[in-house]
């Protein structure tokens, strides 16, 4: 029978006399204060790493409950009991152990929340100081535990279900817990062909809570459900527009989360550039204005945000979180900039925020309490790419604003721009909308209206009170023929004759709005013949579909719109030019 006993010295003395595997754990200094319980894990799990090495099996452990001859009451004995029952690697999963002290099993149950270990399969106390009774005991364990090298999955099972294992305390928020997770999650996700991110992983993995969640958090007996490297997909977005250029801008970027999206972004064909200028003595305001310089030299297709960028967000009120801060800046540089809040809180004010600040959306970084299976974990990265793969098909909305910063106010084009950015098909007919109903007011000047241009005995003129004698154009009302149910329009240098079947003449036809919209465009604006013929694609729309709901199919396309917006709207604007 193999016996290993940790610090003998903390143990009976008769233990010291036996021929047994003996081995000691001390750090005087980790051990005086075990409340950095990541820097103290990482030091039980390299101490535990020096115990197995040599390959040696050991039929039970024994060992006090605390590892600290200063301080019995910190039972660091039953986390590294926890740690080793947590770790394949030990090859010692379902070793029994044995604590030895004066204290009942109910008394330290009471005092700390890991005594839940003491109620678990394979775990014995005692409290015996004789040396009869400990190997009488030592014998029954071995008995009932003979041939058992591992736990059954019940077992282990019923250990992860029962053993409590708190946050680690130097995590102050759960925001800090839930991106480790996201980010051990994401890596496990994808099939890296060779280029692994770099992240924490060492120590990610030597931290007993997390070792802990990672097992728990499952729906397969207790083991975590993992990917399938063979079936895994390859880290990346598809569908993104080439040169797009994505900004970065987290915190948490250094525990793994620029190296992951960088792989993924490089997959994907598109410019990455981080945000990676975080620093701790930083004060809040000194970051904020260090970020905004950032974006001040730095346009992109896309900006993906988190909320909480500096320690004393955990204590501001929603509104003041840095990362809306700098949201609602990029907004106010050009409303048409792309934002994608990506954040570890899944709090209804995420949406109330992203809907507040118009970004794109929020994505979720995944949450141990989420116990996401692996393929509702893959459904939440697919809705992270499509948020950015919407941005950066949306950032064209961006020039548009810019052009019409160069012009005086058009509120029918203000809204516009505000339904572009909701990237819904419901909103083409508004949209249509919008720019016939601009079209007309802009330059319908006839029957009492307030726009540009009548048309009067073959001349296009103003119809301002100061110019309306004055003809800017001249056309032949023969030479443009209009089909009857208004869906075609053909401009000739000469009159024609005869007007084809279903066809007629300008000036047989109605001389409304349609026919002043019609001849500025192409006798004032220099509109082509096809273009013309997509306006009134847009004004059937408007007048059949659109205004009286006479047919349910609207015939105009996104692009239809985006179209007459950037080869009409802003040729008649920049023609114009209003000061």
């Amino acid at each position: 029978m193999n016996i290993l006993v940790i610090n003998a010295f903390l143990l009976p003395f008769f233990l010291e006399s036996k021929n047994l595997g003996v081995h000691s754990i001390v750090n005087e200094e980790i051990l005086k204060d075990t409340s950095t319980q990541k820097d103290f894990d990482e030091f039980l799990y390299d101490s535990s790493k020096e115990i197995f090495k040599d390959g040696k099996n050991y039929d039970l452990i024994v060992l006090p409950y605390s590892l600290n001859r200063d301080n019995l009451m910190e039972n660091s004995g039953l986390r590294l009991a926890c740690l080793v029952r947590l770790t394949s690697g030990f090859r010692h999963q379902g070793v029994p152990f044995l604590f030895m002290g004066a204290a009942s099993t109910e008394e330290i149950n009471r005092i700390d929340k890991l005594g839940s270990i003491l109620y678990t399969p394979r775990i014995y106390t005692t409290q015996t100081n004789d040396e009869t009774e400990f190997l009488s005991l030592v014998e029954d364990i071995f008995s009932l535990n003979f041939s058992k090298d591992t736990l059954t999955n019940n077992q282990y099972k019923s250990f992860l279900n029962r053993v409590q294992i708190e946050a680690p305390s130097n995590y102050g928020t759960h925001h800090s817990i839930a991106n480790e997770w996201a980010i051990t999650r994401w890596k496990e996700m994808f099939n890296w062909n060779g280029m692994e991110p770099n992240i924490n992983e060492g120590k990610l993995s030597s931290m007993l809570y997390f070792k802990w969640l990672l097992e728990k958090e499952t729906a397969n007996n207790g083991a975590r459900e993992s990917f399938n490297k063979r079936k895994a997909k390859v880290a990346s977005v598809p569908g993104l527009p080439t040169k797009s250029r994505i900004v970065y801008i987290d915190d948490e970027g250094v525990k793994g989360w620029t190296s992951i999206l960088s792989i993924i972004f490089k997959n994907s064909n598109v410019e990455f550039i981080p945000y990676d200028s975080f620093k701790k003595v930083q004060s809040k305001d000194e970051m904020v204005a260090d970020i905004m310089a950032f974006i001040d030299k730095t346009p992109a297709n896309c900006y993906i945000i988190d909320l909480r960028l500096h320690d004393e967000d955990f204590n501001d009120d929603v509104k003041e979180l840095s990362g809306h801060t700098i949201a609602r800046y990029i907004r106010d540089q050009n409303i048409g900039n792309q934002i994608v809040i990506f954040t570890a809180s899944n709090k209804t004010w995420n949406y109330q925020i992203s809907q507040e600040i118009g970004a794109v959306g929020y994505a979720l970084k995944e949450s141990p309490e989420y116990n996401y299976t692996k393929d509702e974990s893959y459904e939440n990265f697919c809705h992270f790419a499509k948020l950015v793969r919407t941005a950066c098909n949306n950032s064209y909305i961006c020039k548009y604003v810019e052009e019409l910063r160069k012009y005086q106010k058009q509120p029918l084009l203000e809204n516009f721009i505000e339904l572009l950015k909701l990237d819904d098909n419901k909103t083409i007919r508004a949209n249509a909308l919008n720019l016939a109903v601009f079209l007309e007011s802009y330059l319908d000047g006839s029957n009492y209206s307030k726009g540009k241009f009548r048309i009067e005995a073959g001349k296009l003129k103003l119809s301002n009170e100061i110019d309306q004698r004055k003809s800017v154009a001249t056309y032949n009302a023969n030479s443009i023929i209009i089909r009857e149910d208004r869906k075609d329009v053909k401009f000739y240098p000469n009159p024609v004759c005869p007007c084809p079947k279903d066809y007629q003449y300008l000036s047989e036809a109605s001389r409304g709005s349609l026919s002043v919209i019609l001849i500025a465009l192409r006798y004032y604006y220099g509109i082509s013949d096809s273009l013309c013929n997509l306006v009134l694609k847009l004004r059937y729309d408007r007048n059949e579909t659109i205004a009286h709901y006479h047919n349910s199919n609207i015939t105009l396309t996104l692009e239809d719109i985006k179209t007459i917006f950037e080869k009409v709207i802003l040729k008649i604007l920049d023609k114009d030019c209003p000061a």
